[in-house]
């Protein structure tokens, strides 16, 4: 049987919670990051650092 959280996926077809959905916070200097930069932006800043790892 199926969960009601995959059913739910599945309908809305996208991730609501789960591994594959992960919450990264970043601060700085007191603020987070999402509340100053766009959507896009993040985006970015996302793959710059999976660029940096390596």
């Amino acid at each position: 049987m199926r969960s009601s959280g995959y059913l739910r996926d599945q309908q809305l077809v996208y991730t609501v919670k789960g591994l594959d959905k992960v919450d990264l916070f970043f601060r700085i200097t007191n603020t987070a990051v999402k509340d100053v930069l766009y959507r896009g932006h993040l985006k970015q800043m996302i793959c710059a650092l999976r660029l940096a790892q390596g």
